[in-house]
């Protein structure tokens, strides 16, 4: 089968876990024998590793990156790779109007579109609003002109884009979250299904690097190491996580937590640590690339993610879940579907929840022993090469019979 991904750059240098699971997913259906080949239509963004790539890569570069003009590109890539294609693959939501478009054109080729984020009509991103105590006047401006843009954002998507969004062939989800919010918005139910986002555990080098055993107890020699990693963003809500920890310190539970990446909210979060006296229960540390993560999974006992936002899947939470470490995230995220019984949930945009949570698996250490004995089950079910297969079937279930 001749497979046509579509995405607007590929990155798996220094991008984000999208990027690294488009990589997987072309290798894994090449691995399968299928024909896969890229088009990115940013190509000036693309940053390969230096031994390069297995599948062919291609550049068709956006002149106008405005919405009309970016959509009308993609439309008129579609046409023109017909007859090269039994099936397109759109990666991401930036474009998943225009394979509709296409569709609905005339065009022959059934296409499909994964989504592993929200589109802004959605309104469920919580955006980087600028620091209140500096003014508020820019802090009000901010909010007018993001609210004036979700309002554009979603009368089209309402009133324009789901027309085109029904002629997709299927729509990919990361998770059920994802898709339930989708569905609400109005896209067709009927044709949204779960595709985990893909994870290669061996790129972990977990044959090497194992997460020890939950300690039986915590105290005072022993505390409770959490960790979090990611892009910080208010949206991941560290700063929930760095409050709860300040609580359960006042109450004299040893917890310590270390805060693995970098991003905008960097400065406001050291500066809450310290406003909080917790420097010595915090600990920041830069972000490291894919196969380094290993040891600080391994070393924690317990991965959080307080997201204040229906987190659509939580790729790192599965990447904890590889080293048999307990997740604690929030109730209605993706993240939480990912956890599955090797984690809890707990109430989203809630530091005191989170640190009642936190509390009572520090008491109750068998809590976190018995969901990290659930993870490796709970990992077995995203197994990349399974999902590849149930993927590649999809695919082919919407090609013609004549062209597979």
């Amino acid at each position: 089968m001749r497979i046509i991904f579509i995405t607007l750059k590929l990155d798996i240098v220094v991008g984000g876990g999208a990027n690294r699971g488009l990589d997987i997913k072309l290798r894994s259906l090449q691995e399968l024998g299928h024909d896969v080949r890229l088009i990115t239509l940013f190509p000036e963004l693309n940053r390969l590793p230096a031994e390069g790539v297995p599948y062919p890569i291609e550049e068709a570069p956006a002149k106008n990156r405005a919405f009309p003009a970016l959509q009308q590109h993609v439309v008129e890539l579609l046409k023109q790779n017909e007859s090269r294609a039994d099936i397109y693959h759109i990666d991401g939501a930036t474009c998943l109007w225009a394979g509709g478009m296409y569709r609905m054109e005339g065009g022959r080729v059934p296409t499909v579109v994964y989504l592993p984020t929200y589109m802004e009509a959605l309104n469920l991103l919580t955006p980087e609003s600028p620091d209140i105590t500096k003014g508020i006047v820019p802090w009000l401006h901010f909010h007018f002109i993001i609210n004036l843009q979700w309002l554009k954002h979603w009368s089209w998507a309402k009133f324009v884009g789901l027309k085109y969004a029904r002629r997709l062939d299927a729509i990919f989800a990361d998770s059920p979250v994802l898709g339930e919010n989708y569905a609400r918005f109005g896209f067709p139910k009927n044709r949204i299904f779960v595709m985990p986002e893909f994870i290669d555990s061996s790129r972990f080098h977990i044959d090497t690097i194992h997460g020890g055993p939950i300690p039986t107890a915590f105290g005072a020699e022993r505390p409770l190491h959490l960790l979090h990693a990611g892009r910080l963003l208010r949206m991941k809500g560290v700063d929930l996580l760095i409050r709860a920890v300040a609580g359960l310190r006042r109450s004299g539970r040893n917890t310590i937590v270390t805060v693995l990446g970098d991003g905008p909210q960097r400065e406001r979060l050291e500066r809450l640590v310290k406003e909080l006296n917790v420097e010595d229960g915090v600990v920041f540390a830069p972000w490291k690339e894919e196969g380094d993560l290993a040891p600080a999974y391994a070393a924690c006992d317990a991965f959080v993610h307080s997201c204040r936002f229906p987190e659509p899947f939580g790729r790192t939470i599965l990447e904890a879940l590889f080293f048999g470490r307990p997740i604690v995230t929030t109730i209605g995220s993706g993240s939480a579907w990912v956890a599955g019984d090797a984690g809890i949930a707990t109430t989203m945009g809630s530091a005191e929840d989170l640190e009642c949570g936190l509390a009572n698996l520090y008491d109750h250490p068998e809590k976190l022993a018995t969901m990290s004995a659930a993870a490796a089950s709970r990992v077995s079910y995203f197994t990349h090469r399974t999902w590849t297969k149930n993927l590649a079937d999809h695919l082919t279930s919407l090609v013609s019979p004549s062209t597979r």
